[in-house]
C-alpha cells in the first residue's frame, strides 16, 4: 500500500473535519467522547459525513473502523465514499462484521454493485479495521487492514469529496465507530 506524505489526520480529540452532528428519522451522528459515531436505526437506512476535502489530488485515505457487534447492529456495514459529487453521484466501499466487503457505485441516483459482498480474510470479524482508499487519478484501490481486496481502473466519475459511511442492510440496524481519519498525498498516476 503507498505510504504518502500525510496531509491532515484527525483522532478526534480536537476535530479537524468539520463532520455534521445531528439526526434524522431513522439515524443519527455525532462526537461520543474522541470518537465519530454513526447509527442507523431503520432498516435500510445509509448515512455519510463528508469531510470537505474536495480538491485532494492523489490521495489516500484511511480510517479506524469498529462496527457494533450486538445482535440489533449484526446487518450493518460501515465504511468509506470516495469521489463524492453529491448525494446521487459517489463510490462506496464497505465491510462488514461477517467478514466480507462490497464495493458500490452510485451514478445519477441509481445504484450498481461494482464488487457485490465477498469474503475476505483480511478483515477482523467483529473488531476493529483499517479501512482505506487510494485514488491516484486514473484507479481507485481499495484496502483492508493493509490488503488490497478490489481495484477499480478508470473511474466512472470524476475526483470529489470523501466521507465515512454506515447502512443497514433490509432486516436490520447498524452503528459504526470511527476512532480516526487520515489523508495522505500519493504519487499521481503516469
Amino acid at each position: 500500500m503507498e505510504v504518502g506524505r500525510l496531509i491532515e489526520r484527525d483522532d478526534f480529540a480536537d476535530p479537524k473535519f468539520a463532520l455534521p452532528v445531528g439526526s434524522g428519522e431513522g439515524w443519527e451522528k455525532g462526537f461520543v467522547g474522541d470518537l465519530y459515531r454513526i447509527t442507523i436505526t431503520r432498516p435500510g437506512g445509509r448515512v455519510w459525513s463528508t469531510l470537505g476535502q474536495p480538491d485532494l489530488g492523489a490521495y489516500r485515505v484511511e480510517t479506524d473502523l469498529r462496527l457494533a457487534s450486538q445482535e440489533a447492529f449484526s446487518w450493518g456495514y460501515g465504511g468509506l465514499i470516495v469521489r463524492y459529487q453529491n448525494d446521487e453521484n459517489f463510490y462506496l466501499f464497505a465491510i462488514d462484521n461477517r467478514g466480507q466487503y462490497q464495493v458500490e457505485l452510485a451514478e445519477e441516483g441509481a445504484w450498481r454493485t461494482v464488487r457485490p459482498w465477498t469474503e475476505s480474510d483480511a478483515l477482523s470479524n467483529g473488531r476493529r479495521n483499517l479501512v482505506s482508499v487510494a485514488d491516484d487519478g486514473s484507479e481507485l484501490r481499495f484496502y483492508v487492514n493493509g490488503v488490497q481486496v478490489e481495484a477499480v481502473p478508470d473511474p466512472r466519475l470524476p475526483a470529489g469529496d470523501i466521507g465515512l459511511v454506515v447502512g443497514a442492510r433490509s432486516r436490520g440496524q447498524a452503528q459504526g465507530l470511527f476512532d480516526w481519519v487520515a489523508l495522505y498525498e500519493i504519487e499521481v498516476a503516469e
